[in-house]
């Protein structure tokens, strides 16, 4: 027993100190990225001549901004979210602690020595840069693990099935990981319900809590709003531990909706101590990783069936084996295209981007941005993101609103002028769309036969969208994206980029 009490208290000691070292690094890495930003930011000033930047008055500033920096990263934990799972809300959040130490910077050193032989130019900008460092390299951490990930998810899965993760325990965990490794784009776990009142929010791996059990129907339905139709609810603790309005909650919608309760101590072979579902037959018949390829049929029905009539169900569906093929050296340069474009955008747009953002949680309040699932590239769906425009979809007594009527002055500018599209900026970043390309379109908007359209990254603008938009038929829509998938080519990505600035100034 002491023995193993020794190794247990070894084990935790080192977890301890491992964690202590992440956070001394990523700490050390943000603060550091907002001292030297101040040095890019002179050097800006100076149009990069060397001989004519004075940087020792510099010195007592960046004493100033390394120790405010310490302490506003420390305190906030930028640390604790996992770069590999960034998000923009965490990018919103660094620009916001970005602005906090400048500020706090320039004020300690206005009150020391007036900031004597620094430009006024030169915090604002050093802000700027700081979060695109800060920023990028979280960017460039999930990019990489993306990429990792879609090494291997190498058949398209636009026909995932989403899943609902009750409870957060190391079950959940133990249940992520096993997805992560053993299921890579079969399913898609859509989130996370704990009892906790104060885990919502937080993220579990890459997965968010999103509330209680209890709150299940309004959960779902918020989901399906983004796109996400759940169609199993994994039960990772013991059903027994649940509250009883949890397990009611989960018991009636199971009944009402035909949302599969797959209890995770069951699956393991475990027999529950407690209540348990009163219609498990269906859950029995899914393995822990089937993913439902077709949405009116089952995983269990389907691996009955004849091969023939298999492969028929997969060919009938509007993601078929039809693609079409670009210069694979045009795709390399249009990626660096993006990239190189977005990174320069988000930098030049921020303050629009942060005044915008300001304005919408004014009006509508958190969540800032809105987000969707669409197939994108291969047809793997992408979350694509815009600013909130629209506010709740019901009245205080419960009545619904029109479109109209949920759509402010605010909203009804963004959408003219194009800013609520900024945030697609990020998503041009992470490789989930193109500048140019066909837009992305609800699964159920998706006309049969188009999985052509997932030869090439949807894109923010596309040519159906400058040769009349939404004044235009879907089926010429279609045609349009067709036509320039076959022709795409650089001049023609530059045109249409073109043809889209005259659209945004006209407001058309």
């Amino acid at each position: 027993m002491q023995v193993i009490g020794t190794g247990r208290f070894l084990g935790d000691f080192s977890r301890c100190g491992v964690g202590l070292m992440r956070k001394l690094v990523f700490t050390a890495y943000d603060a550091t990225a907002m001292t030297l930003a101040a040095v890019l930011a002179l050097l800006f000033r100076h149009d990069f001549q060397l001989n004519e930047l004075g940087i020792e008055p510099l010195y007592p500033y960046l004493a100033i901004t390394l120790i405010v920096s310490v302490v506003v990263l420390g305190f906030a934990r930028t640390h604790r979210p996992l770069w590999r799972s960034a998000s923009l809300k965490d990018l919103a959040i660094l620009l916001g602690l970005a602005g906090l130490i400048v500020g706090v910077s320039v004020l300690i050193a206005f009150l020391g020595f007036r900031l004597e032989g620094i430009p006024r130019s030169v915090p604002p900008l050093q802000a700027l840069l700081a979060v695109v460092a800060m920023g990028g390299a979280r960017v460039l951490a999930r990019s990489a693990v993306n990429r990792a990930i879609a090494a291997e998810d190498v058949v398209p899965h636009v026909h995932r099935e989403h899943i609902l993760v009750v409870g957060m325990s190391r079950i959940a965990d133990l249940y992520i990981r096993l997805a992560d490794e053993l299921a890579v784009g079969q399913f898609d776990i859509a989130g996370i319900l704990d009892e906790d009142a104060e885990a919502k929010g937080r993220i579990l791996r890459t997965v968010e809590i999103l509330g209680s059990p209890r709150n299940l129907q309004s959960i779902l339905a918020n989901l399906r709003v983004h796109g996400v139709e759940v169609t199993r609810i994994v039960v990772a603790q013991k059903f027994s531990s649940l509250a009883e309005s949890s397990r009611q909650a989960l018991l009636s919608w199971e009944q009402q909706s035909g949302v599969t309760l797959d209890l995770f101590e069951e699956r393991l072979g475990f027999r529950p101590e407690g209540p348990t579902p009163k219609t498990l037959e269906a859950s029995s018949q899914h393995h822990l990783f089937d993913m439902n390829d077709n949405e009116l049929t089952s995983a269990a029905e389907l691996r009955n069936r004849p091969a023939a009539e298999y492969v028929a169900l997969q060919n009938n569906s509007p993601f078929a084996a039809e693609r079409l093929s670009i210069n694979p050296a045009f795709a390399r340069l249009k990626r660096a295209f993006d990239v190189v474009g977005a990174l320069g955008l988000i930098a030049l747009l921020s303050p629009i981007l942060a005044f915008s953002s300001l304005l919408v949680l004014i009006e509508l309040g958190f969540p800032i941005v809105f987000w969707q699932v669409r197939p994108g590239f291969q047809g793997k769906p992408i979350r694509v993101h815009k600013l909130r425009t629209m506010g709740p979809a019901h009245d205080a007594k419960g009545e619904r609103l029109s479109d109209a009527r949920r759509t402010g002055v605010l909203g009804r500018f963004l959408r003219r002028t194009r800013f609520d599209e900024f945030p697609q900026l990020f998503d041009v970043l992470l490789g989930r769309m193109s500048f140019v390309g066909p837009r992305p379109l609800l699964l159920e908007d998706l006309p049969s036969g188009s999985s052509w359209r997932f030869s090439v990254r949807p894109g923010i603008t596309g040519w159906a969208q400058v040769n009349g938009g939404h004044l235009i038929a879907p089926l010429d829509k279609v045609q349009l994206d067709r036509w320039y998938i076959e022709n795409a080519s650089l001049w023609l990505d530059i045109r249409i980029l073109l043809m889209t600035l005259l659209v945004l100034v006209r407001g058309d």
